[in-house]
């Protein structure tokens, strides 16, 4: 059975599993519209059985408009722009609203490109009403509207004034749930999409501006009690996108504030570094951190999403070096000198370190390290993801593209990805640390390399410590001394035991520790396979 035919059983035996079948569906279709993908036999390989359900059946027609040399019209588009509308009325009578939200989706796009100009504004009136009558309640899938959205802004030289009134109208509503719950990030986004589709009607968009530079505000103010780092990047991405349209003295006033929440942020939340920042290395941190999110964006543009993405994943910046760490600690550190004990945030003492007698332990001064270069990362991809840069799809085909992971281990990266862009950070947190050893384990299995530990004629799995050690001498050691360092180690942040054994304190989970765990997983991917190929 395919992965796409254990996806529809799925979602067939239980509607809300329906997430899993929509996107393995969006990887196929990308695959398709990018041609990544060999023919339309390959496809029907894909799809395990084209007649499987409806929707099959639609993607299996548009995969032969796309991919065949024949006649694709009458053997493939025709077909195609038929049975979307019935895989649409199978998703809701399902209650599958995703699949039924991509088959709107593609259906328009579809008649956008053939220039069926009268059937496209019935079927966008038809997603607007489709909207008001599943996507209503304060808590839904937001993907899922601004995917319609997009579709709906793309094709609105063919709505009507009476439908594009009411998309505003629906969008107002939204806007109001996502303030009410305090949804910054998606109160935002639907604010860019009024905004969009107010200009194309002529309309004033002074409110919707203003609305913005205030939900910037209230963010910073919400998420700076927790993390002066995360109010210092909420508040440049509030310069970054409002600079424009909002007062001088407003704007002063944000710089002002991002300098001293990285200021405060270096001597609460970074406590092993002692040096206190001068005015003009904040500036320059700032400007750092602004640069590597333009690098970023240029390579977005240049190649494609996940090419950019698993460039930033070989940058050495975001990884601690121990060479300079240990160049720093020959210097007469008295740290480095004496036993160092470490104590657990519940008093325990967790690890008691003679450096005269353990030469090869980090040195003392590589936590401070860790948090700088962990402080940046996390600063890096807070941006990246609030400015819609890095976005959910973009991880789909990543996990696609890892095609010797298990389908557990998909669906679990699945729902981690999910809980993420949800902002639900304690949930993901739990899924992302819990599978971090599984994907070690078999993206080096992949690769030949033993991940069995055998001892008194029983065998399983090494637990991460052992997995991290199999890969020392081939793996640069300044990521396993990361890894160890971030998941392991006892004296270290030892994120894998903490969780474990219940003992995370509810605060670090967070988006700082999410967005930085979820990088890891991918980039320990990436690190693996580039060493072993």
């Amino acid at each position: 059975m395919t992965r796409l035919l254990e996806s529809l059983e799925r979602a067939q035996n239980d509607a809300e599993q329906e997430h899993h079948l929509r996107i393995a569906l969006d990887n196929l279709l990308s695959q398709i519209k990018d041609e990544r993908i060999d023919g339309v036999e390959t496809v029907e390989d894909r799809l395990g059985d084209p007649s499987a359900a409806p929707v099959f059946k639609a993607v299996h027609s548009y995969a032969y408009w796309r991919l065949s040399t024949d006649d694709a019209y009458e053997e493939g588009a025709k077909p195609a722009i038929q049975q979307f509308p019935v895989a649409f009325e199978n998703a809701r009578e399902n209650e599958w609203n995703s699949i039924a939200t991509l088959c709107l989706s593609e259906l328009i796009t579809l008649y956008g490109e053939l220039n069926h100009d009268d059937n496209l504004e019935q079927w966008l009136e038809k997603s607007i009403s489709f909207l008001e009558s599943e996507y209503t309640s304060r808590n839904v899938n937001l993907g899922d509207v601004g995917r319609l959205f997009d579709t709906l802004q793309a094709h609105r030289y063919a709505g009507t004034e009476a439908t594009l009134e009411r998309a505003i109208d629906y969008l107002n509503e939204r806007i109001d749930h996502a303030k009410q719950r305090e949804d910054y990030s998606n109160e935002r986004e639907l604010l860019e999409e009024l905004i969009e589709l107010k200009s194309h009607l002529g309309l004033d968009i002074t409110a919707e501006q203003k609305a913005i530079a205030d939900s910037f505000e209230a963010e910073a103010e919400q998420k700076g009690r927790r993390s002066n780092m995360v109010r210092a990047s909420v508040l440049s991405n509030a310069i970054e996108r409002c600079e424009e349209f909002v007062d001088d003295q407003r704007v002063a006033r944000w710089k002002r504030e991002v300098r001293e929440a990285n200021r405060t942020a270096i001597e609460e939340e970074m406590q092993e570094i002692t040096h206190e920042p001068s005015d003009e290395e904040l500036e320059e941190l700032e400007e750092g951190v602004e640069s590597m999110v333009e690098t970023y964006e240029q390579w977005v543009n240049k190649r494609d999403p996940c090419s950019a993405f698993k460039l930033a994943l070989s940058q050495e910046v975001f990884i601690p070096d121990l060479e300079t760490s240990r160049d720093i600690a020959e210097g007469s550190m008295i740290s480095e000198i004496v036993t160092r004990s470490t104590i657990s945030p519940e008093g325990d003492t967790v690890a008691v370190r003679n450096p005269r007698e353990e030469f090869d332990t980090q040195p003392a001064n590589y936590s401070a390290m860790e948090q700088h270069t962990s402080a940046i990362l996390g600063s890096v991809l807070f941006r990246l993801v609030t400015r819609d840069i890095l976005r959910e799809h973009h991880f789909y085909r990543l996990i696609e593209d890892a095609h010797w992971l298990t389908a557990h281990d998909q669906a679990f990266l699945t729902d981690f990805v999910i809980a993420f862009f949800s902002h639900r950070y304690a949930e993901a947190l739990h899924i992302g640390v819990a599978r971090l050893e599984g994907v070690i384990a078999r993206t080096l299995e992949h690769n030949g390399v033993p991940v069995t530990n055998v001892e008194n004629e029983e065998s399983e799995q090494r637990a991460l410590g052992g997995l991290i050690r199999e890969m020392s001498g081939v793996v640069d050691e300044n990521f396993l001394a990361y890894l160890n360092y971030r998941y392991v180690d006892p004296a270290g942040m030892n994120l894998r035991n903490r969780i474990s054994h219940g003992q995370l304190r509810y605060g670090m989970a967070n988006v700082h520790h999410t967005s930085i765990c979820l990088f890891d997983i991918f980039r320990s991917i990436q690190r693996i396979e580039t060493f072993y190929e």
